[in-house]
């Protein structure tokens, strides 16, 4: 149930406060939801179905890799909010984890080449777990 549920979620909105009137109009409040997807992963790995952890990981939680050149949160004339920069950054931080640990699980390097000096493979983090 739980399984089919997270397969069928879309991205719905973007990170951040949300914006429905002037200045901008954004639907935001997505670091909510990725900090709650965080959760599911961490705590229910090897409960969730391969496709559905890869979803999740690959689709869903969109706040990953560096953070971006515009660090300081402002957008237009409004500050980003201290609680969605924590659930921003903290949602990057453990996605990068997992995602450096399904690199490593394929025999690459952070650096993206494998520990036979060749591109490593695409294989994802497979159905083991952590």
């Amino acid at each position: 149930m739980v399984n089919s549920a997270l397969e069928r979620t879309m991205v719905w909105g973007e990170v951040g406060t949300d914006f429905p009137d002037y200045p901008i109009n954004r639907v935001g409040d997505w670091d909510v939801v990725e900090k709650g997807l965080i959760v599911i992963l961490y705590r229910h790995w090897r409960k969730l179905r391969l496709e559905v952890r890869m979803h999740i990981l690959h689709d869903l939680l969109t706040s990953k890799g560096p953070r971006p050149p515009t660090g300081d949160w402002f957008l237009a004339p409004i500050r980003e909010t201290e609680n969605h920069i924590l659930m921003i950054e903290t949602s990057r931080y453990l996605t990068n984890q997992l995602l450096h640990l399904e690199r490593w699980k394929a025999g690459e390097s952070p650096g993206g080449i494998s520990s036979q000096g060749k591109p490593a493979s695409s294989s994802r983090v497979d159905s083991s777990g952590f």
